[in-house]
């Protein structure tokens, strides 16, 4: 049985430094385009990123510029897309935190506040929720 990983929720979110890479989304963004602009920018992603979901998966999963062992994304902020972005975007971090194996050159985690765990475990697959659960 395998059990996956899911996203911290934690309401003391400058408890996460140290010797880690973290980016804080602390400012409203609205837009797919708003939301890989600004990944592009704190991640400093490489010139070949292409602006899109898949491209964002693509580089997430890769990192290697990035010299840090652990990679924090904290979410000061919720992005404010529509659902059906929102669905993508949570997607994306849910399945990137459980790409990266233990062992591996990176640690991923994706930290919510408390507060905002129902919003965005409504869009976590059923089936994913079971897998979480130890339940499949």
């Amino acid at each position: 049985m395998m059990i996956m990983k899911t996203f911290r929720f934690d309401n003391n979110l400058e408890c996460y430094d140290g010797d880690a890479f973290i980016v804080k989304i602390d400012k409203e963004l609205r837009t797919e385009e708003e939301l890989l602009n600004f990944f592009y920018d704190k991640f400093q992603f490489p010139t070949y990123f292409g602006f899109n979901w898949d491209a964002l998966w693509d580089v997430m999963n890769d990192l290697s510029w990035i010299k840090q062992h652990q990679v924090l994304l904290v979410h000061e902020m919720m992005p404010c897309m529509d659902d059906h972005n929102m669905s993508i975007y949570i997607d994306l971090l849910f399945d990137l935190i459980n790409n990266w194996k233990e062992g591996e050159i990176h640690s991923v985690d994706v930290v919510f506040p408390s507060c905002y765990r129902d919003y965005v475990m409504q869009f976590v697959k059923e089936e994913r929720i079971r897998l979480i659960k130890g339940e499949m």
